[in-house]
């Protein structure tokens, strides 16, 4: 098993390469996409991906069953919730874990 390359590293976060052609994503991964900011430079975004499958399996459901009643009133069957940052005094030691994706294909993606 080889080691992913980190992109960047906070004492908050540690974002490391994206995966080959965004397959092998799964439910509750982040995506950071790097975008440039007038005045701090380079910021990220955080995606958290969802999935009906996903979903239905933490919520102890049939899959297949939830898949079918998606489809049949029209939603989605994944997608990718913005994650909120706040800004505190508590300190905390864990570093949030994300992969780094292209902006291109978080337009492409949302199609």
């Amino acid at each position: 098993m080889s080691q992913r390359e980190i992109k960047y590293e906070s004492p908050k976060h540690k974002i490391f390469a994206g995966k080959e052609d965004y397959e092998g994503y799964n439910d509750g991964d982040v995506l950071a996409i790097a975008f440039e900011s007038r005045n701090h430079g380079t910021l990220h975004r955080f995606y958290t991906l969802g999935s009906v499958v996903g979903y239905a399996i933490k919520t102890c459901n049939c899959p297949f069953e939830q898949v079918e009643r998606a489809k049949k009133l029209g939603h989605q069957l994944h997608w990718a919730n913005s994650n909120s940052v706040s800004i505190s005094s508590r300190y905390s030691k864990e570093k949030d874990v994300s992969f780094m994706v292209e902006q291109e294909w978080y337009y492409c993606w949302a199609c």
